[in-house]
């Protein structure tokens, strides 16, 4: 999230700096974090029988164990790969 932040930031002090030269940039940065913040990452309901079958599919590592699995939202990747593999469909889109 700093680093979102900060990349915002910088950003937003281009285009003050310099308007004509950092409008797409700003235009770019603003729809990425409209996008990383509109749709939250994949989520785990309570279908999940905990069979452990998406850990070992997640390229990130960014699901936990438990009675009910969960994901991350910090460090979910978006990529699907959970919900593609889930037996149960338990995993959607937040």
């Amino acid at each position: 999230m700093r680093l979102i932040e900060s990349e915002y930031l910088r950003a937003v002090e281009r285009h003050i700096r310099c308007p004509e030269t950092s409008d797409f940039t700003l235009t770019l940065l603003l729809k990425t974090l409209n996008q990383k913040f509109s749709t939250m990452a994949y989520v785990i309901s309570e279908d999940c029988v905990a069979c452990g079958t998406c850990i070992d599919e997640c390229p990130v590592g960014a699901i936990s164990e438990g009675d009910i699995y969960s994901i991350n939202p910090d460090e979910c990747t978006e990529c699907g790969t959970c919900a593609d593999a889930c037996p149960q469909g338990a995993i959607s889109l937040g």
